[in-house]
């Protein structure tokens, strides 16, 4: 533990530093020596009825610029929310036409490849690229019909999967 007693000194020299309380004696007496009653006018219950509806009308008046400041917050998040929305809907009808070309693009390359194996009479190489290119377009009727015919070149040339030309 610190101080080993020098703590008391310091607590002398703090009661020292204070006021004494002899200063508010003093200014006692003096207000007692004015002594002076205060008189409060008298209203009537019409008078204080007037006065309460003034100060009702002025916290009225009051609080007309905290509505304005509330009402113009609520259209600015509303046209915000709207401008928000309105743009991750045209960024997402972007982003799917970006998709769709792309898409566009592989499927050109994988018939392309397919192409080349069927001028060369790979029918499986060419089936396999155009399987792939199935999987990006379904409905690709084209495609489909390249496919069911590697499929009967294919049956003609080695007489293999013929009975998928019949389904």
């Amino acid at each position: 533990m610190g101080g080993h007693g020098s703590i008391q000194p310091v607590l002398k020299n703090n009661k020292n530093l204070l006021r004494k309380k002899s200063l508010f004696k003093d200014q006692e007496k003096r207000f007692k020596i004015i002594d002076v009653k205060l008189k409060f006018k008298k209203a009537t219950e019409e008078e204080l009825e007037l006065h309460k509806e003034k100060i009702r009308e002025r916290s009225r008046r009051a609080r007309i610029p905290y509505y304005f400041v509330i009402v113009t917050i609520v259209i600015l998040i509303g046209v915000m929310t709207n401008y928000l929305i309105t743009s991750n809907e045209e960024y997402k009808q972007s982003i799917q036409q970006q998709n769709l070309r792309l898409k566009k693009e592989q499927l050109a390359i994988l018939i392309e490849k397919g192409d080349v194996f069927y001028a060369k009479e790979h029918y499986k190489n060419a089936l396999f690229f155009y399987k792939k290119g199935q999987i990006l377009f379904p409905k690709d009727a084209a495609l489909s019909l390249k496919i069911k015919d590697c499929y009967q070149k294919r049956c003609e040339r080695i007489g293999v999967d013929c009975e998928k030309l019949t389904k």
